[in-house]
């Protein structure tokens, strides 16, 4: 009986490390979970962080698409603007110099005439 008194207190201590060691792994096993919750919350607050991103990212390119394209309708205008000027500078031209060559004809007129400029002391 010995023996088997032995052998019953060799195979409680074993029973007693196996407890001691699943103890361990069982705290392993809560610590991991708690640190994968923390994880799995950390995760879930970065993907709403980028999801703000994304948006602001969206609302930055439809804000520049909308500058595109007030910029092109200003240059549109401006094309236009810049058109009517020329026509308008090109009639003024036009203008001065068909004044040019009146005021020319007149003063060719005055001096074929001999006179002073339209005095008559000459």
């Amino acid at each position: 009986m010995d023996g088997t008194a032995v052998r019953f207190a060799e195979v409680g201590a074993r029973i007693d490390d196996l407890r001691r060691e699943i103890g361990i792994v069982a705290t392993l096993i809560r610590d991991l979970g708690q640190v994968l919750a923390r994880q799995a919350d950390e995760n879930g607050e970065h993907r709403r962080g980028i999801e703000e991103l994304r948006q602001y990212i969206r609302q930055v390119f439809s804000r520049m698409e909308q500058h595109d394209t007030r910029m092109e309708q200003h240059e549109l205008r401006f094309e236009a603007i810049s058109r009517e000027f020329r026509a308008r500078m090109a009639e003024h031209d036009a203008r001065f110099e068909a004044l040019s060559l009146d005021i020319r004809r007149i003063l060719d007129a005055l001096e074929r005439r001999g006179g002073n400029g339209g005095g008559r002391g000459s």
